[in-house]
């Protein structure tokens, strides 16, 4: 009986779509995997008239626009964050003859997320639900997802929302979503809701043409022939990349540009390439340049959001005659689990500054407190470095407030270590659920002789097994007549 109704209703699901002979293998399966949780009913009915390439092509590009929180961004934070959990089922659920992300069990992690708590019943220990006249319901293993409605898209009527799945027998391990009305009560009318509450713009009709950066065009043909190639570089120029990492789906590449005292730039120009064997080039932009002053000189800095991966990051910084400033920058972005504990790499430089109306992703900005990297050759003993980091999914210990991070300080000068201050706890706060912010500053009036040092700082997160390093050069210049 089970098995006749599955095969009803999957002819009448794939009644509902195209042809394969009609579209090219990609499209024609495209909505038989994950992607296919998310469909409206609305979305279906307009699936099933698509019979070229073409349109199909269009028809998944709106699909994923639809959904972006960000139109005016060229990332889709959405669509990552659905990938990332798409990998999670993919890897947690995979049966014999199916992949995780279609299990019962993938398809509500993709649509509610990862849940806040998890259970698993042994047989005849699920308490049966009131007025159903047993003591006891499952006859197999249950696991039963813990959902709290603030976590989920759509309202729910009761404070939390209970997924039941149940083996089809025991030691099994398949895990099917428990259909019978006393068990699951809600759980269908709420997948259906989410489906539609995840299209945020369902009146939108053309997908946006934009720059890589928020609010930005994308680089003229003339424009983009200031990349790539080799162009002027004026001396004392600098400029760096480094990871932006705020959570496990969303990524940055955090730049930043330092034009010596005498050269500014009015526009700002990028492109954006994936490193491969085609070298797959992602967009470009054309920025309305916003100089800061620094010392020495001014200072541009922007993040681009990406996908984990090899990237190279062209960029000419240009007046009303031409280029000024080019040069080419790589930068490699590691996957992470949506869940995976982490530290970001430590973002150092001069003094922190509290911005508070930064938002999260901001270049250089960690919990509200940006730091510019430095770009000093010397410092003075009167100066002082500030570290940040972000900490991602760290075990937070029953009974504990925060996780447990530590941190130790090394001196060296050259193979030397002059000093090192033992790994000791350091206080965290807390940005969101699951994103805690480290800080610390240190004075260099630690030095009192003339010379080049590294200065080695070291965090750990010893209940994940996670550490980050960075060595910071330092070339201190102490006045004279207050050297030791």
């Amino acid at each position: 009986m089970f098995k006749a109704l599955v095969t009803t209703l999957l002819i009448s699901v794939l009644a509902c779509f195209p042809a394969a002979a009609q579209l090219s293998q990609e499209y024609a399966q495209f909505f038989e995997g994950p992607e296919g949780h998310l469909l409206t009913k609305k979305e279906v009915k307009a699936w099933s008239k698509i019979d070229n390439d073409d349109d199909a092509e269009a028809f998944v590009e709106l699909f994923w626009a639809k959904r972006d929180p960000d139109l005016e961004s060229k990332i889709n934070e959405f669509q990552l964050d659905f990938a990332a959990r798409v990998k999670i089922a993919d890897d947690a659920f995979a049966q014999e003859d199916e992949r995780g992300a279609l299990t019962d069990r993938g398809k509500i992690l993709i649509l509610f997320g990862i849940p806040a708590r998890r259970s698993v019943e042994a047989p005849g220990m699920l308490a049966a639900p009131s007025g159903s006249g047993g003591a006891t319901t499952n006859e197999t293993n249950v696991e039963i997802w813990e959902y709290p409605a603030i976590q989920l898209p759509v309202k729910t009527r009761d404070d939390v929302l209970h997924v039941f799945f149940a083996e089809s027998r025991i030691g099994r391990g398949d895990f099917l979503l428990n259909r019978a009305r006393e068990w699951n009560t809600f759980v269908t009318s709420t997948v259906k809701k989410v489906a539609e509450e995840l299209v945020v713009h369902p009146k939108l009709s053309k997908v946006p043409s934009f720059g890589l950066l928020p609010r930005t065009q994308v680089a003229s043909s003339e424009q983009m022939q200031w990349l790539g190639g080799e162009g002027p570089w004026p001396e004392g120029a600098q400029a760096f990349t480094v990871e932006g990492l705020v959570s496990g789906s969303r990524h940055y590449i955090w730049s930043y540009l330092f034009l010596p005292a005498g050269t500014e730039a009015e526009v700002l120009v990028g492109r954006l390439v994936r490193q491969g064997s085609e070298g797959e080039e992602i967009g470009s932009f054309a920025l309305n340049a916003a100089p800061t002053p620094v010392e020495g000189g001014v200072a541009y800095e922007f993040g681009l959001q990406v996908a984990p991966g090899d990237w190279q990051l062209e960029l000419a910084a240009a007046d009303a005659s031409g280029p000024v400033a080019v040069t080419s920058l790589r930068t490699e972005i590691a996957e992470l689990g949506l869940d995976s504990a982490a530290i970001s790499p430590i973002y150092w430089g001069g003094p922190a500054q509290q911005d508070r109306d930064a938002d999260l992703g901001s270049s250089y900005n960690v919990g509200g407190w940006h730091v510019a990297p430095s770009v000093k050759d010397e410092y003075a003993t009167s100066d002082s470095i500030s570290c940040l980091a972000y900490v991602l999914n760290p075990t937070v210990k029953e009974g504990s407030e925060q996780p447990v991070l530590k941190r130790a300080l090394s001196v060296y000068s050259g193979d030397k270590r002059l000093s090192r201050q033992a790994p000791e706890t350091v206080p965290v706060a807390q940005v969101n659920d699951g994103l805690w912010m480290f800080g610390t500053r240190f004075d260099l009036d630690i030095f009192h002789k003339s010379g080049e040092y590294v200065v080695k700082v070291e965090l750990e997160l010893p209940d994940d097994g996670i550490e980050r390093v960075v060595e910071i050069p330092v070339r201190v210049a102490v006045e004279d007549g207050q050297e030791e």
